[in-house]
Protein backbone atom coordinates (compact mmCIF):
# COMPACT_ATOMS: atom_id res chain seq x y z
CA UNK A 1 0.00 0.00 0.00
CA UNK A 2 2.97 2.20 0.59
CA UNK A 3 4.30 2.30 -2.32
CA UNK A 4 1.18 2.72 -4.23
CA UNK A 5 0.31 5.42 -2.34
CA UNK A 6 3.74 7.04 -2.66
CA UNK A 7 3.59 7.07 -6.34
CA UNK A 8 -0.10 7.76 -7.30
CA UNK A 9 -0.38 10.79 -4.71
CA UNK A 10 2.78 11.95 -5.69
CA UNK A 11 1.96 15.40 -7.38
CA UNK A 12 4.87 15.01 -9.98
CA UNK A 13 2.60 11.98 -11.54
CA UNK A 14 0.21 14.46 -12.34
CA UNK A 15 -3.14 12.36 -11.02
CA UNK A 16 -3.10 14.89 -7.66
CA UNK A 17 -2.42 18.27 -7.24
CA UNK A 18 -1.75 19.86 -3.47
CA UNK A 19 -3.34 23.41 -2.13
CA UNK A 20 -1.08 25.76 -0.61
CA UNK A 21 -2.16 23.74 2.65
CA UNK A 22 -1.03 20.56 1.26
CA UNK A 23 -4.62 19.34 1.07
CA UNK A 24 -4.92 17.29 -2.47
CA UNK A 25 -7.52 17.34 -5.32
CA UNK A 26 -7.48 15.54 -8.68
CA UNK A 27 -5.49 17.23 -11.05
CA UNK A 28 -7.81 18.93 -13.78
CA UNK A 29 -4.88 18.31 -15.99
CA UNK A 30 -4.20 14.68 -15.47
CA UNK A 31 -5.45 13.49 -19.44
CA UNK A 32 -2.65 15.54 -20.55
CA UNK A 33 -0.08 13.40 -18.63
CA UNK A 34 -1.59 9.93 -18.62
CA UNK A 35 -4.09 10.34 -21.71
CA UNK A 36 -7.70 8.09 -22.02
CA UNK A 37 -6.20 6.34 -18.86
CA UNK A 38 -6.60 8.96 -16.66
CA UNK A 39 -10.20 7.84 -15.91
CA UNK A 40 -9.04 3.91 -15.07
CA UNK A 41 -6.51 5.15 -13.17
CA UNK A 42 -8.75 7.19 -10.47
CA UNK A 43 -11.37 4.37 -10.61
CA UNK A 44 -8.57 1.85 -9.01
CA UNK A 45 -7.33 4.86 -6.78
CA UNK A 46 -10.96 4.89 -6.00
CA UNK A 47 -11.36 0.94 -5.30
CA UNK A 48 -7.97 0.47 -3.11
CA UNK A 49 -9.12 3.56 -1.36
CA UNK A 50 -12.30 2.50 -0.26
CA UNK A 51 -10.96 -1.37 0.42
CA UNK A 52 -8.23 1.08 2.75
CA UNK A 53 -11.22 2.35 4.38
CA UNK A 54 -13.25 -0.73 4.20
CA UNK A 55 -10.49 -2.53 6.44
CA UNK A 56 -9.81 0.39 8.78
CA UNK A 57 -6.01 1.17 7.36
CA UNK A 58 -4.83 4.75 7.80
CA UNK A 59 -4.92 6.49 4.20
CA UNK A 60 -1.64 8.97 3.76
CA UNK A 61 -3.29 11.54 1.47
CA UNK A 62 -5.64 14.64 2.98
CA UNK A 63 -7.70 15.61 0.47
CA UNK A 64 -9.18 19.20 0.23
CA UNK A 65 -12.69 20.01 1.48
CA UNK A 66 -14.01 20.94 -2.02
CA UNK A 67 -12.97 17.63 -3.39
CA UNK A 68 -14.38 15.59 0.01
CA UNK A 69 -17.60 17.64 -0.15
CA UNK A 70 -17.98 15.90 -3.72
CA UNK A 71 -17.30 12.58 -3.15
CA UNK A 72 -19.68 12.66 -0.31
CA UNK A 73 -22.23 13.92 -2.47
CA UNK A 74 -23.36 16.91 0.18
CA UNK A 75 -22.10 19.82 -2.53
CA UNK A 76 -24.37 22.73 -3.51
CA UNK A 77 -23.89 25.57 -5.48
CA UNK A 78 -24.35 27.55 -3.07
CA UNK A 79 -21.26 26.86 -0.92
CA UNK A 80 -18.34 26.18 -4.12
CA UNK A 81 -17.34 29.73 -3.80
CA UNK A 82 -16.79 29.81 0.21
CA UNK A 83 -14.96 25.88 -1.03
CA UNK A 84 -12.47 27.79 -3.87
CA UNK A 85 -11.12 29.46 -0.66
CA UNK A 86 -9.33 25.90 0.21
CA UNK A 87 -8.14 25.32 -3.30
CA UNK A 88 -6.87 28.74 -4.39
CA UNK A 89 -7.01 31.33 -1.25
CA UNK A 90 -5.98 34.29 -3.84
CA UNK A 91 -8.48 33.52 -6.36
CA UNK A 92 -10.85 33.37 -4.17
CA UNK A 93 -9.93 36.88 -2.45
CA UNK A 94 -9.84 38.39 -5.87
CA UNK A 95 -12.98 37.22 -6.21
CA UNK A 96 -14.61 38.54 -3.01
CA UNK A 97 -12.59 41.96 -3.88
CA UNK A 98 -14.81 41.82 -7.03
CA UNK A 99 -17.69 41.26 -5.06
CA UNK A 100 -17.17 43.93 -2.66
CA UNK A 101 -15.91 46.41 -5.00
CA UNK A 102 -18.06 49.67 -5.20
CA UNK A 103 -16.54 52.19 -7.62
CA UNK A 104 -16.91 51.52 -11.19
CA UNK A 105 -15.33 48.06 -12.32
CA UNK A 106 -14.53 49.54 -15.97
CA UNK A 107 -11.75 51.72 -14.16
CA UNK A 108 -9.86 47.86 -12.66
CA UNK A 109 -9.43 47.08 -16.45
CA UNK A 110 -10.11 43.72 -16.23
CA UNK A 111 -9.71 41.00 -18.66
CA UNK A 112 -10.84 37.84 -17.51
CA UNK A 113 -8.34 35.54 -18.49
CA UNK A 114 -7.26 32.25 -17.43
CA UNK A 115 -3.15 31.14 -17.96
CA UNK A 116 -2.48 27.64 -17.97
CA UNK A 117 1.34 26.14 -17.39
CA UNK A 118 0.66 22.73 -17.21
CA UNK A 119 3.89 20.82 -17.50
CA UNK A 120 6.06 23.21 -18.78
CA UNK A 121 3.41 23.77 -22.11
Amino acid sequence: WSDLSNIAFDPNYALFKNTEGALMYPNPSSKLAHGSDHIVLFEFLGRILGKALYEGITIQPQFAHLFLSFLRGNHTYLHLLTDLSTIDPQLYGNLMFLKTYEGDVSDLCLTFTVANDDFGV
